[in-house]
């Protein structure tokens, strides 16, 4: 299975931040891709109608499954006046794909774009990955890569307990934004913001023989465009 991923289109009526937004699920559709996951921050600034642009076009450009998860900038209740409540896990072919909610309480501006699993986000992805022995993609908008003197002020409070349920099963790839670079370190996977890469796009090989990442965009923060891997990871 080929799976699509894009992050942080901050989507604002933006000609520009549309056109890439298109282009990159035109790039998808040509590849082959049966899932696209959009991991986070889809709009500027979490108004509603930033939502149903959104909306309209994945319903112009985008027939087939989806998994989207709101980030740090989809605050408010516009996320589910569009799309209803958070999806509930889902097979797709022999994947388990588990969407999370990482929007954390603001409790101040400093603190805004801080990430959070919770408690019961955790207890479900404990349970349901414990004896899976297929692949399980994880989709949030916050990942567990970040560390240092920053990550108490964007990073993602939970990163330890996500670092441990990563450490016991290798067959769980965390997909994930916020970070706005094209990053893969270990099993989790980083996509650049459609807000500001020209090639946002990425593209992983999914099934029973591990997962691969296919394609990678081009990081203008790094040395660029990375081809497959030598081997499936995991």
């Amino acid at each position: 299975m080929l799976v699509a991923h894009l992050s942080d289109l901050h989507l604002k009526n933006d000609e520009g931040r549309r056109l890439r937004f298109v282009r990159a699920l035109g790039q998808a559709k040509a590849a082959g891709a049966q899932e696209l996951i959009i991991t986070g921050d889809l709009t500027a600034s979490g108004r509603e109608r930033q939502f149903q642009e959104l909306a309209d076009v994945l319903a112009e450009h985008w027939p087939y499954g989806r998994t989207i998860v709101p980030g740090n900038h989809d605050s408010g209740h516009g996320f589910g006046r569009v799309f209803g409540p958070l999806d509930h896990p889902k097979m797709v072919g022999e994947t388990l794909v588990i969407p999370i909610d990482t929007r954390a309480p603001r409790r101040a501006i400093l603190f805004g774009a801080l990430g959070k699993i919770g408690a019961m986000q955790l207890s479900m992805l404990d349970t349901l990955t414990r004896n899976v022995a297929g692949p399980v993609i994880i989709a949030a908008h916050h990942g567990p890569q970040f560390g240092g003197v920053l990550h108490p002020f964007h990073g993602l409070i939970d990163r330890a307990a996500v670092m441990r349920l990563l450490g016991r099963s290798p067959n769980i790839h965390y997909l994930a934004g916020h970070d706005h670079r094209v990053l893969d370190i270990g099993q989790v996977h980083t996509a650049g913001s459609v807000a500001t890469h020209d090639d946002p796009l990425r593209l992983y090989e999914v099934g029973a023989g591990g997962f691969r990442s296919i394609y990678r965009s081009a990081d203008p923060g790094s040395a660029g465009f990375a081809g497959p891997p030598s081997s499936p990871r995991g």
